[in-house]
């Protein structure tokens, strides 16, 4: 639990960030197809987050999370994912 921060806040807060999480997703996607090489893990990393956050009514945001994740393996770019989406 994060200190000073109570349940109902917390619950709050996720609401609200679902409510804008299709647009954030948006520009993240803008950026992530504009930024140099370097940059696209942190990017696709905060996409991830984001699509985590997001309604299930934005269905678009499992489907980017996934594409990302494809293209670093087909392309062999592994550095470019966090640990936690790297390929066995």
């Amino acid at each position: 639990m994060i200190e000073g921060i109570t349940s109902e806040e917390r619950t709050s807060n996720i609401a609200f960030l679902k409510t804008q999480a299709e647009s954030w997703l948006a520009v993240l996607l803008n950026v992530f197809g504009s930024v140099n090489r370097d940059s696209k893990g942190m990017v696709s990393d905060v996409i991830s987050l984001w699509a985590s956050i997001a309604d299930q009514s934005v269905s678009i945001s499992k489907t980017v999370s996934h594409c990302l994740m494809f293209i670093f393996i087909n392309t062999g770019n592994y550095h470019h994912l966090s640990e936690s989406h790297r390929p066995v």
